[in-house]
């Protein structure tokens, strides 16, 4: 398939449908982004909020010694608990992002 013959055109409305169509497919992009990382950010922020409160009620408590490893352990659990929900929604993304690949070079 020739990609110059598909994406450049002459015609300037086709050209711009394009172009409209890729804007929209980065809007989705960014949306299913945040749909998979928002949920683990999220737990660990509560992580992080807990230390603080923890650090402020014990400051003899060294929180790097203690919290990073903490953090690590907790953001690997939470990454292997949200695995299937994460890898049903990659599986979506991805099937959507090779059916507007297909489409904009001119496929089915």
């Amino acid at each position: 398939m020739d990609s110059r013959r598909c994406l450049v055109s002459t015609d300037g409305w086709q050209a711009s449908q394009h172009v409209s169509s890729l804007v929209g497919w980065g809007r989705y992009l960014f949306e299913g982004a945040l749909a998979v990382a928002l949920p683990g950010m999220t737990a660990l922020l509560i992580v992080n909020l807990g230390f603080g409160v923890m650090s402020r009620a014990a400051p003899s408590l060294n929180m790097l010694r203690v919290g990073c490893p903490i953090t690590v352990v907790f953001g690997v659990c939470d990454r292997v608990a949200r695995l299937p929900a994460v890898q049903a929604s990659f599986i979506s993304l991805f099937a959507n992002a090779l059916d507007f690949v297909g489409a904009l070079f001119g496929g089915t």
